[in-house]
């Protein structure tokens, strides 16, 4: 129960809407039950040929019962839907803000389909939490206690039989579908992500698939992958289909028993027939209301597997919690020294006793080939990941005293993988500094030379820039970065290979651009090789998580 503690304590935090919703369900099972009971007592009597005023109240009882029936079933669904909503909205905030620090050192160990399904399909999963297993089973319990109690006034042996059919419907049934539907709750939340990953690879490489004639072997695998998925729910179908027709045998059995009870009954005169038709299609009404409890134990294994699989994520405790680091982050100067840092990824070290140090206003290169640990470097300067051992700090403050929240507001970055999102120019922009007006990110993008770029395009700043901003060039997305970190306008600035994926032209175009606006910056700029467009006050060659001062310019 401890993968579905959160979901719990919403319980709590809405404990007013549970009682209203449970309550909602007794009383819509209730008239439900008065409703059948009601009718078949009226035709019952009606066939007797009764005068018609004596039939008046047991007409207006099933009257009554009828739109009761209808209205406590509306505000039953509208106040149970309303409070699952409601806590998963709480739900998807809750594992939303948990992650988000947590979200760049997650990414290499959970691929991006893997996480979007894990909170998307699991977070919706957990709906059926309340829905399918607390409510059902509590609304059961509720109506075997009472049906047991209310028969037992008419035949203790009926209140008896009765009960054990309900617990073989209401417990036995549950444990029987969790027997043959087996392990498929863990299955098929495996096996939807695996789909999912395989879908986001297939749209995003058909095209190297099919320049490299592999497209056959990949589709094949696909079909491999939904094989798997509808094994799974085949073996799911097949349990609740068994737990439905077993169901549905024990509650008709029910009318037989009842009737060869009661029989004897009414032959002596205790109850008349009335009572006994009543009673019979009451409790078949009853059993009807236990129909949910028959998957109620696989909805519960469903909802706690996805509750694991979002636990799994954020289970880990955040190093970098916000919640233990309040203070605010404000360095006398904005100087970047590591000292004697040593960081890997799982049990591969990749900086092993790094040392680097930049004053401020300092410009410095960190070169070296791919894999030597100069992006590991920022990253660990960014705060996206805790170093091993050894201290970094940014002016007199160790950043590992502060949240990485607090270290950010310093440091901008600019990439060699710009990401623009499905949105207009101006929110793209506005992610640096949310309350800048339509004049100041103009401004901005004509210091990084976009101005021309964004008199030609339709809707100005309202322009859509599509999905990873493909409407626009690999240049001018460059260039929105850079507006981005002039926005925010951090003392520190980190240039991860930011000409990289750019033709010469294009980037000494950007560079000459950069140079203008870092000035006055501490910059550190990883790259692969020496950069003739930008001027450095130093020149680092890393090697193995090592470095060695190259040249005081360079080449």
């Amino acid at each position: 129960m401890n993968d579905l503690k959160e979901i719990l304590i919403e319980f709590t935090r809405f404990k007013g809407r549970v009682s209203l919703s449970l309550f909602l369900g007794i009383m819509t099972v209730t008239t439900g039950v008065g409703l059948i009971a009601a009718s078949g007592y009226l035709i019952s009597w009606a066939a007797l040929r009764p005068p018609i005023l004596d039939l008046i109240l047991v007409l207006v009882a099933v009257r009554f019962f009828g739109i009761s029936r209808a209205a406590f079933r509306y505000a039953e669904r509208l106040f149970s839907h309303d409070l699952t909503f409601r806590i998963l909205k709480n739900l998807r905030v809750h594992f939303y803000q948990k992650v988000e620090p947590l979200l760049p050192a997650k990414a290499i160990r959970f691929k991006s389909a893997d996480l979007l399904t894990r909170f998307s399909d699991d977070v919706d999963q957990l709906q059926e939490f309340y829905l399918k297993t607390v409510s059902p089973t509590l609304i059961a319990l509720f109506f075997i206690t009472v049906t047991a109690i209310v028969l037992s006034i008419y035949s203790v042996t009926l209140s008896v039989i009765v009960f054990i059919l309900m617990i073989v419907n209401a417990a036995f049934m549950p444990f029987l579908v969790r027997y043959k539907a087996g392990q498929s709750a863990r299955e098929l939340s495996v096996s939807s992500a695996r789909l999912g990953q395989y879908m986001s690879d297939h749209i995003r490489g058909s095209a190297d698939l099919m320049f490299s004639g592999q497209y056959s072997d990949w589709m094949k695998r696909g079909e491999e992958v939904i094989d798997e998925l509808s094994e799974v729910q085949k073996t799911r179908a097949r349990a609740f289909s068994m737990e439905s027709g077993l169901f549905t045998l024990i509650s008709h059995a029910s009318i037989p028993v009842s009737f060869l009870i009661l029989l004897p009954l009414v032959v002596d005169g205790t109850i008349s027939g009335l009572v006994m038709t009543a009673i019979i299609l009451g409790l078949f009404s009853v059993f009807e209301s236990l129909e949910p409890m028959g998957n109620a134990l696989q909805h519960f294994y469903e909802s706690k597997e996805a509750a694991s699989r979002l636990n799994e994520v954020t289970r880990e405790e955040e190093q970098d919690s916000d919640e233990l680091k309040i203070a605010e982050f404000s360095p006398k100067h904005y100087s970047i020294h590591f000292d004697n840092v040593f960081f890997g990824y799982n049990s591969s070290p990749v900086l092993n006793g790094f040392s680097l140090e930049v004053q401020q206003g300092e410009h410095v290169i960190l070169k070296g080939a791919s894999g030597c640990g100069k992006s590991t470097a920022a990253h660990l300067l960014v705060k996206w990941f805790e170093p091993w051992r050894g201290k970094i700090m940014i002016g007199d403050q160790n950043i590992g005293d502060f949240s990485g929240k607090e270290v950010r507001k310093l440091i901008s970055v600019v990439s060699q993988n710009t990401r623009l999102f499905n949105t207009s120019l101006r929110n793209n922009l506005k992610i640096a500094r949310p309350d800048a007006t339509d004049e100041a990110l103009a401004m901005a993008l004509e210091k990084v030379g976009f101005s021309e770029a964004l008199r030609r395009l339709p809707e100005g700043l309202s322009t859509q820039v599509g999905e990873l901003g493909l409407r626009l060039s690999g240049g001018e997305r460059q260039r929105v970065s850079l507006a981005r970190a002039l926005l925010k306008d951090a003392p520190i600035w980190i240039l991860d290979e930011p000409l990289s994926s750019l033709d010469r032209k294009m980037a000494e175009e950007i560079m000459l651009t950069l140079n203008e606006l870092i000035k006055e910056k501490t910059v550190l700029h990883i790259t692969h090789q020496n950069s003739r467009f930008f001027t450095a006050d130093k020149v680092y060659h890393m090697v193995d998580g090592a470095i060695k001062l190259e040249a005081i310019e360079p080449i």
